[in-house]
């Protein structure tokens, strides 16, 4: 800070190529041109060019939160993606991902002994569904630790689906001589010597932060705890309690009793116990289509059953079928959509009310990426702003359609999938767009739309299984319903 001048030094492929004094600011600039220009073997395996941004900015990000009082600024391209001045925790998390994440977190503090845990976390109706937005620190350095995360899962129980994810950031301090960073050659996995302490520390914070919020139910340990009785009369006398026995009762001795009836829950729940699920070989299911696929259209099932939100159930000649109404939409989907782009028979509808979603910075550079190929599917949608974008049409027959919960559940398809846009077939794309909209479980059926899952599903090419290879349906015969009540 105290000099002049700087200096300029210059390496091309490990090579020394100049050093001279230069006129320049204080501190130290890096500039890092064709990288991997002479590693062939390394270049062959990097993939597009906004895969490989989307990974610089993901280990910005993990660098902007761990020390948010230095500026930070990141160019691409000539466009400035962030420009994060210093400032507190909070206001780098919402300079990173956006100011409307501003309104979904909790603050998170336990300070023992031990460790001293510090940060925000999410609340449970803004989940994600990929780990975009979890963050888990140590002494100010980025870790990756699959024991504290599933803590973090357990801490939030039913609060949120098995599918989803919260949203946490969360900082542990703790004296270094206790953890181990040199267990992994990246070093984004530490060994806590507490691990199992730590480990109760973090769920109790997390479900402490969640019950102040009252995210969850709390007991009010400061409230009143008499209770208010009726003032006692004068000169009352109250009487001593007596304890009624009966000197000739014999437990052991047989007596014929009053039966008590016994409740259509706690029977089906023995039964239960006592019967388990067949395994159902691929001839079943064969025998299955040959009876489907001669049936009349007045052999078809009209009655149906939807369990938890989950399967639907109906009847054929030969026994049950148990449907998972996911998959099974998730099958359809992925057919229509092969067959409408093959088809060039595409049709899109127009939204009432075009709809805006917002992604996150690392997000957006692949989803405009992608929109072309949304187009060729049946997508109006385009560009809006920074980090936004615009549906103002979708593929006919997507119903109930929500623009934020496709583009989260699509992005997520895709980068799970490790998949790239060199890569990407037509297969390909329509399994990612059968995962974004198909509908969830939970979601109740009227008969109707169990109906048309039904028909819609046997009149697959393949209806055994989804694109990605998961059972759709099982098969019960009537033979082996017989056999539990012989």
């Amino acid at each position: 800070e105290e000099d002049s001048i700087g200096t300029l030094v210059e390496i091309n492929g490990s090579d020394f190529i100049r050093q001279e004094p230069v006129a320049c600011p204080v501190g130290t600039t890096f500039s890092v041109r064709n990288l991997f220009f002479n590693v062939p073997a390394r270049r062959k395996f990097l993939k597009s060019d906004q895969t490989e941004f989307s990974k610089i900015i993901e280990e910005f990000q993990r660098v902007a939160l761990s020390n948010p009082g230095v500026s930070m600024n990141l160019a691409h391209n000539g466009k400035d993606i962030y420009m994060l001045p210093p400032s507190n925790l909070k206001q780098r998390i919402t300079g990173v991902f956006g100011k409307a994440i501003d309104q979904e977190l909790i603050p998170l503090k336990i300070d023992t002994s031990v460790v001293q845990i510090e940060g925000y976390i999410g609340k449970p109706e803004f989940a994600r569904k990929s780990n975009s937005h979890n963050f888990f620190f140590v002494n100010n350095r980025f870790f990756k630790h699959q024991y504290y995360f599933r803590t973090m899962m357990q801490a939030y129980g039913n609060l949120i689906n098995a599918e989803s994810k919260p949203v946490f950031f969360v900082y542990f301090t703790i004296p270094p001589a206790s953890i181990d960073v040199n267990i992994h050659p990246t070093k984004t996995e530490i060994k806590f010597e507490n691990e199992q302490i730590i480990f109760r520390y973090l769920n109790s914070a997390v479900k402490e932060s969640l019950g102040k919020s009252n995210m969850i139910p709390s007991i009010d340990f400061d409230s009143n705890p008499f209770i208010d009785l009726p003032p006692v009369p004068k000169n009352y006398q109250g009487n001593t309690p007596e304890i009624k026995i009966n000197p000739d009762y014999n437990p052991f001795k047989t007596t014929t009793t009053e039966k008590r009836p016994v409740s259509f829950e706690s029977r089906l729940s023995d039964l239960k116990n006592q019967i388990h699920q067949p395994e159902i070989p691929n001839r079943r299911e064969e025998q299955a289509f040959l009876e489907i696929g001669t049936a009349e259209k007045h052999d078809f099932p009209n009655t149906f059953l939807q369990i938890k939100g989950k399967y639907i159930l109906t009847t054929f000649k030969s026994g049950l079928i148990y449907i998972d109404q996911r998959r099974a939409h998730k099958r359809i989907l992925f057919e229509e959509f092969l067959v409408q782009h093959k088809n060039r028979s595409v049709v899109t509808e127009k939204i009432a009310f075009p709809e805006t979603v917002t992604v996150s910075t690392e997000e957006f550079p692949l989803l405009t990426d992608l929109l072309p190929v949304l187009t060729q599917f049946g997508f109006d949608i385009g560009e809006f702003g920074k980090n936004a974008i615009i549906i103002h049409g979708i593929p006919a027959g997507l119903n109930s359609f929500s623009g934020k919960e496709f583009v989260q559940e699509f992005l997520h398809s895709f980068r799970e999938n490790h998949a790239s846009l060199t890569d990407l077939s037509n297969e390909m794309m329509a399994g990612f767009l059968a995962d974004a909209s198909c509908i969830k479980y939970g979601k109740v059926l009227a008969r109707e739309e169990m109906q048309y899952i039904f028909d819609k599903l046997f009149a697959c090419s393949q209806p055994s299984y989804t694109h990605s290879g998961k059972q759709v349906f099982v098969i019960v015969p009537t033979e082996e319903i017989d056999k539990q009540f012989r």
